[in-house]
């Protein structure tokens, strides 16, 4: 994948199925707590993605170590996102970002 925005390569249907997660999460946390739910959603990501690499790949044993890095780096890249937003949303300091761009020097 590019370093393109995600955001403006997906349809909005992605988004709804995003939300629809969230959504699930959100209730699931009111019984079970954020921490509980958010290793479930973890768990639960790590096993259908998985499922879907090793339907959908043809060298499953010859890329593994290829797939595990490339998923590695999309989770790290998309929880960095969302820790940017969200902390600029809702006003917290969540320290600097690692997709902060090196300033150029003048």
């Amino acid at each position: 994948m590019s370093n393109d925005s995600q955001a403006d390569q997906l349809d909005p249907a992605f988004f709804g199925a995003v939300n629809e997660y969230i959504d699930i999460a959100n209730k699931q946390s009111k019984t079970h707590g954020l921490k509980r739910v958010s290793a479930a959603s973890l768990y639960a990501a790590a096993r259908f993605n998985a499922h879907a690499y090793i339907g959908f790949e043809r060298d499953a044993r010859g890329s593994r170590t290829e797939f595990l890095d490339y998923m590695t780096d999309l989770y790290r890249r998309m929880l960095n996102e969302h820790l940017d937003a969200i902390g600029a949303e809702r006003g917290i300091d969540v320290g600097p970002s690692e997709l902060a761009q090196p300033s150029d020097p003048a």
